[in-house]
């Protein structure tokens, strides 16, 4: 089993809370905290690398019909949720309600990234759903290629940091834009893949951390990732994200992963009992609602409100109360529902038939 560390939810709030005060403040203060989603980024491949290894050495096999499941009850209960509950805002969230019904489209099949990556910045009520694309594109790409890698003994190590690289070089291609416009990169998921493939190689290093004594870098590494991301912040702020983009993204994401590793290799320090605080483990924890309804929130209320305090004031707390209460009556429901599809032995011991058995002992495979 992956025992659940606490700490991570904690990183996770803070990651959103960067994340949403960026998009709500009323004045340009929060600018660089737009970081934190290359924080979510390098936390999702760690996360969905650790679990999809473990299965491999206990069962000796990865099921991903299990894995796509377990994703689907995760994500699909509340992204439809905050759709529906879009509808009747749909012309001031989209312009109109034939763009509203492209928008919803775009965001339910996870195409949000594609549109914005060829098409601009997006600017619908909808078009933060990008980054979830994002995401969406890594689950449907790696856990095939990690199996594959697994399966045919690939150097793991050596495959990953080559497409972490690669990602780079489109990065890099894609990291400046006209003026007042963000890069292309920036919503590309073959550009922006190299984050979650920095927690993928993370977790596959720290897979085998035993080998090594690292317990003592634990709370240096945290303080030193977290210092690192308030100071990328801080510039990130100070110069616009057509510039920047590249050296900002790649530093928040090595910082992200230096407090990863850190809380990983010790989890009774004192930085990574600060991030089990109850308020950043409660953002963690509805983090992806809370993602998810804040950009709506604020947008409906930009129609209606003019001051930009007053925005914020009812933004930040109105969109965490609809975030709190998906993530108690929508989604916690269908998380209890993913334990019937977690690994197990059964879910492996499936005969396959389209080889021909030699020693009479039916061949197992993945689901």
């Amino acid at each position: 089993m992956n025992k659940h560390i606490t700490a991570l939810d904690g990183v996770r709030g803070l990651a959103i809370l960067a994340v949403i005060i960026t998009h709500v403040l009323p004045t340009r203060g929060g600018g660089g905290l737009w970081i934190g989603v290359d924080v979510f980024f390098v936390l999702s491949g760690y996360l969905i690398t650790k679990i999809l290894m473990t299965e491999w050495n206990r069962y000796g096999s990865i099921s991903l019909r299990r894995f796509y499941i377990r994703r689907a009850l995760r994500l699909y209960p509340a992204l439809i949720t905050a759709v529906l509950l879009c509808i009747p805002f749909g012309p001031i969230i989209s312009g109109s309600w034939h763009e509203f019904g492209l928008d919803a489209l775009m965001s339910i099949t996870y195409m949000t990234d594609l549109v914005s990556f060829l098409a601009g910045n997006p600017n619908s009520g909808l078009g933060h759903t990008w980054s979830l694309a994002i995401e969406e594109h890594f689950y449907l790409a790696w856990p095939p290629v990690l199996f594959l890698a697994l399966k045919r003994h690939w150097n793991l190590r050596a495959l990953t940091a080559v497409s972490i690289v690669v990602a780079l070089v489109f990065l890099w291609i894609y990291r400046v834009s006209e003026a007042n416009q963000i890069p292309p990169g920036y919503f590309a998921p073959h550009a922006r893949a190299f984050a979650p493939l920095i927690g993928c190689l993370l977790a596959i290093v720290l897979h085998d951390r035993r080998r090594y004594s690292m317990h003592p870098l634990g709370a240096p590494m945290v303080v030193t990732g977290l210092a690192g991301l308030a100071v990328v912040a801080a510039v990130a702020d100070r110069f616009p994200r057509n510039d920047y983009l590249f050296p900002e993204s790649v530093g928040a994401a090595g910082a992200a992963a230096l407090v990863i590793t850190g809380v990983v290799i010790d989890q009774s320090s004192q930085p990574a009992r600060l991030l089990e605080c109850g308020p950043l483990r409660w953002m963690g924890k509805i983090s992806y609602g809370w993602y998810l309804y804040h950009f709506p929130v604020f947008t409906i209320l930009d129609h209606y409100v003019a001051d930009g305090g007053v925005r914020f004031a009812l933004a930040l707390p109105g969109s965490m109360l609809l975030a709190s209460a998906s993530y108690r009556w929508i989604e916690t429901p269908f998380l209890r529902r993913k334990k019937q599809y977690a690994p197990s032995r059964s879910s492996h011991e499936i005969i396959d038939l389209t080889e021909p058995q030699r020693s009479g002992t039916p061949r197992t495979v993945s689901s």
